[in-house]
């Protein structure tokens, strides 16, 4: 099963590398952290015995091969091992999809679970987590009106919580995000009863600056 982080964020200054704020960012967006029973079967000298363990597993599954050996390069820096498997191909609602998945384990699981209620404050860390953030929950929309092209961020989470620490630490640095609002239901049978809720960063310059501190480590922006 999948673990939810505890429904309350920290948001003060934490010993921990820049690159584990960029991991826990994508880590409440499309990683996930699993607890799952593992199975083996043995002989023995009463017949086949079944053995029973737990397994841990910190994960990502991308359809972006850039994105999962990004991802993969962060969690090595921090000296977790680290494999990357795909591509896979499956079809969902009759459309054939391309993904990766990108795994490590339980000391890593265990490293991550421990620090997954917090956001920092740091503009390096905070930036790196806001970054892990985009790259997993985030896109970068061109809206055409007319003869004008006008862009922005959007950023989305099922979590409110999440989203509202996140707006509340972007106010502080000077942006403008608008209100958080839940986002129209999908068309995707499987997510019609799920709840997203997102805000957007508009301002021409702050949607500029904001591409400029992220640039460093999203892989979408390198």
């Amino acid at each position: 099963m999948t673990l939810s982080p505890p429904l309350f964020l920290e948001t003060r200054v934490y010993d921990l590398p820049t690159e584990a704020w960029y991991v826990i960012g994508v880590l409440h967006g499309d990683g996930s952290l699993i607890e799952f029973d593992h199975k083996t079967r043995k002989k023995s000298k009463n017949g086949i015995k079944t053995y029973i363990r737990k397994e841990k597993r910190l994960a990502l599954q991308t359809s972006s091969k850039k994105f999962a050996e990004h991802f993969a390069s962060m969690l090595r820096e921090l000296g977790f091992t680290v494999t990357i498997n795909g591509p896979y191909k499956r079809t969902v609602f009759g459309k054939e999809l391309t993904y990766y998945n990108v795994q490590t384990y339980t000391s890593a699981y265990n490293y991550f679970f421990d620090n997954m209620n917090r956001v920092p404050v740091s503009d390096a860390d905070f930036y790196a987590f806001l970054s892990g953030f985009f790259d997993s929950d985030g896109c970068l929309v061109h809206d055409n009106k007319g003869a004008k092209t006008y862009t922005y961020l959007d950023f989305s989470n099922s979590d409110r919580v999440l989203l509202e620490t996140i707006r509340e630490q972007l106010v502080n640095r000077g942006f403008h995000p608008t209100r958080i609002y839940e986002r129209k239901p999908s068309k995707t049978p499987v997510k019609q009863n799920s709840k997203v809720w997102r805000f957007k960063i508009g301002r021409q310059r702050e949607v500029c600056e904001l591409i400029r501190r992220m640039r460093k480590w999203s892989w979408k922006f390198s």
